[in-house]
């Protein structure tokens, strides 16, 4: 892996989960750092639901092993766009390969 690939900074970010005192739960985003990952051939698709157009972001990014990153994770990339870790293969030597899909934010996120 060259290090001038991985070119754009990200924010890794994890649910935190905190009991709300009526038997439910309070969800908020906690940053776990920033990393540098490189950003692989996106794939985009359309499709109508209900009379809805509903368009998605797919994309594979590559990190360095050692970020330990969880499915279902985030990642706030430097251009502003976010993304819900789907997939992580850890089957490379120096790096892992991770599934991303694009979070629309709407209201609180």
């Amino acid at each position: 892996m060259k290090i001038s690939r991985l070119n754009h900074r990200a924010t890794k970010l994890r649910e935190e989960r905190t009991a709300d005192g009526m038997g439910g739960y309070k969800s908020e985003w906690k940053e776990m750092g920033q990393i540098w990952v490189e950003i692989l051939v996106p794939h985009f698709s359309r499709q109508v639901l209900q009379g809805i157009s509903q368009s998605t972001e797919n994309v594979q990014a590559r990190i360095r092993k050692f970020h330990r990153l969880q499915e279902n994770d985030r990642l706030q990339l430097d251009n502003g766009k976010l993304y819900k870790v789907l997939a992580i293969d850890d089957t490379g030597s120096d790096c892992d390969i991770v599934g991303l899909t694009r979070i629309e934010e709407r209201g609180g996120g």
